[in-house]
């Protein structure tokens, strides 16, 4: 699976299809017409994670 910004990349695929015919990898490259989000929503979801348990570090009660 082929995924990110260059994911829909016609160009891209195919190079990768024939680079893994080259090397006798019998496994076509792929990509889905949504697969340019996977990043964007991993690093969302990351950011929500990280912005959650920084959150929960303000909370705490300093040492003195």
């Amino acid at each position: 699976m082929c995924t990110g910004g260059l994911a829909l990349d016609s160009g891209l695929v195919l190079a990768l299809n024939e680079a893994m015919a080259r090397n006798k990898m019998d496994m076509p490259v792929v990509s889905h017409e949504d697969s340019i989000y996977a990043g964007a929503i991993g690093a969302a979801i990351w950011g929500a994670f990280r912005h959650e348990k920084l959150a929960e570090l303000e909370n705490m009660a300093k040492a003195s």
